[in-house]
């Protein structure tokens, strides 16, 4: 199911395990004590929206060096479209895998209010901030890029979990038709 990170959600379960042993949040017959199954599914969702985050942050990245080498266009400009293009990676990531859990709405929804919210989040964000860092800090694009994103992303996670690929109070997704 995780396709070759399998090693990084086995010392990610370890980790937890650690934690909810030392503040004796295990029940007596070794499962999570019921209040800590949401907090067990959220740590494990954050660690994936993470590694996700981490491919965002290489198309990015890659992107961005191709654009201000190769086009030569403004670094403003060229930051649009890289964060665009990390978006657009992200969200098939997410929508596959990290809330792969959740029932699917229409993907062109999903896309939407994902870009509405993560892409408009992320383009605001970098713009502003790489604005702030570059033309007034004077750092390199390519090391404020990185600042910027680690910025946008604990954002962009609270969003994406309690807008883009929400479960309404019937347990079904908005915008998905009822299974019943």
């Amino acid at each position: 199911m995780y396709a070759g990170l399998p090693c990084i959600f086995t010392l990610a379960d370890k980790i937890e395990l650690i934690i909810m042993k030392h503040r004796s949040y295990i029940a007596d017959d070794g499962a999570p004590a019921q209040s800590q199954r949401g907090s067990r599914l959220g740590f494990n969702r954050f660690v994936m929206f993470c590694v996700v985050g981490f491919g965002g942050v290489l198309v990015q990245t890659v992107t961005l060096s191709v654009l201000l080498r190769v086009s030569g266009i403004h670094y403003l400009a060229a930051t649009a479209l890289a964060v665009e293009a990390s978006v657009l990676n992200n969200f098939v990531w997410h929508r596959r895998w990290t809330w792969s859990d959740r029932p699917r709405s229409s993907a062109i929804v999903q896309l939407l209010r994902f870009n509405a919210t993560n892409g408009a989040i992320s383009l605001m964000g970098n713009i502003v901030i790489m604005f702030m860092l570059v033309s007034v800090r004077k750092l390199n694009p390519l090391e404020a890029n990185l600042i910027t994103i680690g910025i946008c992303s604990l954002v962009n996670f609270a969003v994406a979990d309690k807008f883009v690929f929400i479960v309404n109070g019937e347990g079904r997704r908005l915008g998905c038709k009822s299974s019943r």
